[in-house]
């Protein structure tokens, strides 16, 4: 869907922490169309009655970042397809974020949860 969109950005994964060392993946947003996808592998499999991961969208000019959905990494599972749907209108993005979280996501944003990031050069 994103491949005919003329404005689609397309970012890589690197980890935040070294707990997730062997994540790696990329991100793909259009600002037109407010919605992008994650692929990610090598992120530590969650227990979804415990926690889950949640994306949030980092904007510069924002106060706060937007929760963009959140998802779950099974044990067998090698890589995952998530797609970033943010809950407001997100003007310019700057980073995105995976962070783990209780199960149904945050309200708010914590930098101590996050495991995963993608920034904008």
């Amino acid at each position: 869907m994103l491949a005919a969109v003329g404005d689609v950005v397309r970012l890589d994964c690197a980890a935040a922490v070294a707990d997730e060392a062997k994540a790696r993946g990329d991100v793909v947003w259009s600002g037109s169309r407010q919605r992008g996808f994650l692929r990610i592998s090598g992120l530590a499999p969650n227990e979804p009655t415990e926690t889950q991961y949640q994306i949030w969208i980092v904007e510069g000019g924002r106060g706060r970042p937007v929760a963009a959905g959140v998802f779950d990494v099974g044990r067998e599972v090698d890589e995952v397809i998530v797609p970033i749907l943010p809950r407001v209108f997100v003007q310019t993005p700057t980073t995105f974020v995976v962070t783990v979280e209780k199960p149904g996501g945050a309200d708010a944003y914590s930098e101590e949860r996050g495991r995963v990031l993608a920034r904008v050069r």
